[in-house]
């Protein structure tokens, strides 16, 4: 049997434990005088501090331009570290030399895991993006020997196409449209009528099931990870690593795939159910008892040691990203 691909996720985790200040609540609240509810989902938080309630009496601005001075903001966090810390932590997850993914995942705006391979010796291949706005296909290609890289900044760029920060997704109503987009894909191969797949798509024209599933049946384990045409496909057909990345439930896109992988792989009583589990997904973070038990039910692979307790002070969150690299690193050593 062929070895299966392997994908790497990458969140935010990696650069708030360079600091605090990269924590979505205190990225999106510099420069405001507003008062937000504790705890509020940071996408609602977003809306609120873009779509002021008319008691709040200053003017709002152009969501361009409003997301362009979060950009500005992330950009001088940067610049307050020297260049070699940040690819440092990305080479942490890497083989030495090697990549061991063929795909890499991240909700990241900045370029830290294009340096951090770069530093090891790929080299750039070419960038493909349709979308400003979206990020359904955006995507850039190294290469290193005979070993092709993808990476995916699945919620944008802060410098993407056309250096416009539209992409950038940090609203409940982007979140909302994007998830929009994932469910037409997953369903029925096509995003805003561009079809992804001619040849899949015209096959799939023949039957009644979503078509996710029914590529999953009709390519099974001899998919070809260099036919991807989007990120979402690896969720299906690659063994995913998850780190540096919350899962918290405002990520109501992430949280829809993995519930749709779960019904379609479970639901015998569904038309669009697969017998044929072609992948596993791990979670390699800390996060809340709620969280945890979510993911478990959605058959998301974690360490039983890695409940975040509410009371929880002083942690140490970076021993904790160290010990989930570790674990992360063991169990790619146990895949070759």
């Amino acid at each position: 049997m062929a070895k299966r691909p392997q994908t790497l996720f990458i969140g935010n985790g990696f650069n708030r434990n360079q600091s605090d200040d990269f924590e979505w609540s205190q990225v999106l609240n510099t420069g405001t005088e507003l008062i937000v509810p504790r705890n509020l989902p940071y996408t609602h938080l977003y809306e609120k501090l873009y779509l002021p309630s008319t008691e709040e009496f200053f003017e709002r601005k152009d969501e361009t331009e409003f997301k362009a001075g979060i950009i500005r903001h992330l950009d001088n966090l940067m610049s307050k570290f020297p260049y070699e810390q940040f690819p440092e932590k990305y080479l942490n997850l890497f083989d030495g030399e090697y990549c061991p993914y063929q795909n890499i995942i991240t909700t990241n705006y900045d370029y830290g895991i294009e340096r951090a391979l770069e530093h090891i010796g790929y080299i750039f291949q070419y960038e493909k993006n349709r979308e400003e706005k979206y990020s359904t296909y955006r995507r850039k290609c190294y290469k290193k020997g005979e070993q092709t890289v993808i990476v995916w900044h699945i919620h944008g760029e802060g410098h993407g196409k056309g250096d416009s920060p539209k992409s950038i997704m940090l609203g409940y109503d982007h979140y909302c449209a994007t998830t929009s987009r994932i469910q037409s894909y997953v369903k029925n191969g096509v995003v805003r009528n561009y079809v992804v797949n001619k040849e899949l798509k015209e096959k799939h024209r023949e039957t009644k099931i979503h078509y996710m599933p029914f590529i999953m049946e009709e390519q099974g384990r001899n998919w070809d990870p260099a036919s991807i045409t989007t990120w979402i496909d690896t969720f299906f057909f690659s063994d995913m690593h998850i780190i540096g990345f919350g899962m918290d439930f405002s990520e109501i896109d992430i949280w829809w795939i993995l519930n749709k992988r779960k019904r379609y792989l479970t639901d015998e009583s569904s038309s669009h159910y697969v017998q044929l589990k072609l992948n596993d997904i791990y979670f390699y973070d800390y996060a809340s008892e709620a969280i945890l038990k979510t993911l478990k039910a959605y058959d998301v692979v974690f360490d039983t040691n890695r409940v975040v307790k509410p009371d929880e002070k002083d942690v140490d969150w970076n021993c904790r990203l160290k010990q989930s690299i570790r674990s992360l690193k063991k169990r790619m050593k146990e895949t070759e």
